[in-house]
């Protein structure tokens, strides 16, 4: 009786589901912080940042949600046929089940990182943030595509790339169409403030505005409309502030890479910088205003 080859690593699957269920906690985390309206405990103000942007949900769910589902969809497709052996098929040692969920494993993980590759061109580009949580959430997507490559002998090599290109295209035309208008989820508008100025409030904007502070954020951004509102509706068209998201009006990007922003909103005050929403308080300490605090 011939011998039956072993077509997959026995160490593939494993490998498989660990990254897998690492990818859904972290992006099942991020879903509740979503859902919730929290913050994400994060080094830098660029992971709520991208959270808060209106790249953040697609058709009305959060795209973390959408992450979550396919590595939880990984993680079983890995793991359960290890549990459900039954009959080995004739050419390979490999159960049945084995054998049936390798291409899907292929395809999904071929969608995930390709998606995941579209997902740092607009965090790169477009939010120009750092998000820690999006670039580990891109490499575990690149290492479960990695290992089901290596991680299996793939006899029909034409028909992987047949199939992998679709995917590819599908990715594409799902990452295009979610910028289509009336399918995306529309940026948030730009802040409308209702509340007048307090006299020490416009003040203190005026009192940044001729020492040289800026503020540095995006149109979409709701930290933003929250630091604005503080100041009332005169303060906020006087504070010094630079739109960096380049499709935003009067928008200077430019100005926000040569200052190395990284969230919004950032203030820059003489030589400090101050990262998210400030009380009023705060940013008078910081820029030594010597008025009325009754803000």
């Amino acid at each position: 009786m011939a011998r039956r080859r072993n077509l997959s690593q026995p160490w593939a699957r494993p490998v498989l589901g660990a990254i897998a269920l690492l990818g859904t906690l972290l992006t099942g985390y991020l879903t509740v912080v979503k859902l919730t309206g929290g913050e994400a405990l994060c080094p830098s103000t660029g992971c709520n940042t991208v959270l808060s942007s209106s790249y953040a949900d697609v058709f009305g769910l959060p795209l973390a949600l959408l992450g979550c589902l396919a590595y939880a969809s990984m993680a079983l497709l890995a793991l359960v046929p290890l549990r459900l052996r039954g009959e080995e098929t004739p050419d390979s040692s490999e159960s049945i089940w084995e054998t049936r969920t390798w291409m899907p494993l292929f395809l999904l993980s071929t969608a995930m990182a390709f998606f995941s590759g579209y997902l740092v061109y607009v965090l790169t580009t477009q939010l120009q943030a750092i998000c820690l949580y999006c670039w580990a959430s891109a490499l575990f997507s690149l290492l479960l595509w990695v290992t089901v490559l290596v991680g299996r002998s793939w006899e029909d090599r034409g028909g992987l790339i047949f199939n992998g290109t679709l995917v590819t295209m599908g990715v594409l035309l799902f990452a295009l169409s979610i910028n289509s208008p009336g399918l995306a989820s529309q940026p948030r508008p730009e802040a409308t403030v209702t509340a007048p100025s307090s006299p020490a409030a416009l003040a203190l904007a005026q009192h940044l505005s001729n020492s040289g502070a800026v503020m540095y954020g995006a149109y979409w951004c709701p930290h933003c409309q929250d630091q604005k509102k503080l100041f009332g509706i005169e303060g906020a068209m006087s504070i010094p502030y630079v739109e960096c998201d380049a499709s935003g009006p009067n928008a200077e990007p430019q100005k926000c890479r040569a200052a190395g922003i990284d969230g919004f909103p950032t203030w820059k005050i003489e030589e400090q910088t101050l990262s998210g929403t400030q009380t009023l308080e705060d940013l008078a300490e910081a820029s030594g205003y010597q008025g009325s605090r009754e803000f």
